[in-house]
């Protein structure tokens, strides 16, 4: 392999690594009970530059959602989402989005809501709260016309690791393009 391939796929690398985002839970086979504190987890790039989401929970049968919370720090990696009436079924999902401008960051698996007094089958992953995690309660069944149930304060774009990614990436891509213009010459 020629060394500016090299070069090459290790920037798509940093880059890939910078914008990644999963949601770990819930998951398929996950199961909340409505009435319950149920725990979302996730894993973010480090230099991504993104501090929080927004997060929208809809079912995939039926155009329903239900706007869950706005300006959800990025850190801690997790949320405890209260369900109080939240109608049961087996298809919703979690959409972490910037809704501001539209931005889709990901999507859960697949997982179902259980009414009041049920218990998740044994098969249902459990996980451990987060330390130090933000709550949000949502309330009733889907109605795309109200706003977010719970509002966190607003996040600082420009705070904390975020403020740094951007330099190291163009310092990161400045050096490379310098040192494949070198590599050229040579």
């Amino acid at each position: 392999m020629r060394p500016t391939h090299c070069i090459s796929a290790l920037l798509l690398w940093a880059c890939s690594a910078a914008a990644f985002f999963q949601i770990t839970n819930p998951t398929t086979g996950t199961e909340w009970v409505d009435g319950q504190t149920n725990v979302v987890t996730w894993e973010k790039g480090l230099l991504d530059n993104i501090p929080g989401y927004d997060v929208e929970l809809t079912r995939m049968s039926q155009d329903q959602i239900l706007y869950v919370a706005k300006n959800v720090p990025g850190k801690p990696a997790g949320l405890n989402i209260v369900l109080d009436n939240v109608p049961p079924a087996t298809d919703y999902v979690l959409i972490f989005i910037n809704s501001t401008h539209g931005q889709l960051h990901g999507t859960s698996k697949p997982f179902s809501i259980l009414k009041s007094g049920s218990t998740p089958s044994a098969s249902s992953p459990t996980v451990a709260a987060v330390d130090k995690a933000q709550t949000a309660t949502v309330s009733g069944g889907p109605n795309p016309t109200t706003h977010f149930q719970t509002v966190f304060p607003e996040l600082d774009w420009r705070s904390g690791a975020a403020s740094l990614a951007v330099p190291r990436g163009v310092l990161g891509a400045v050096m490379a393009v310098a040192l494949g213009g070198a590599w050229v010459v040579l």
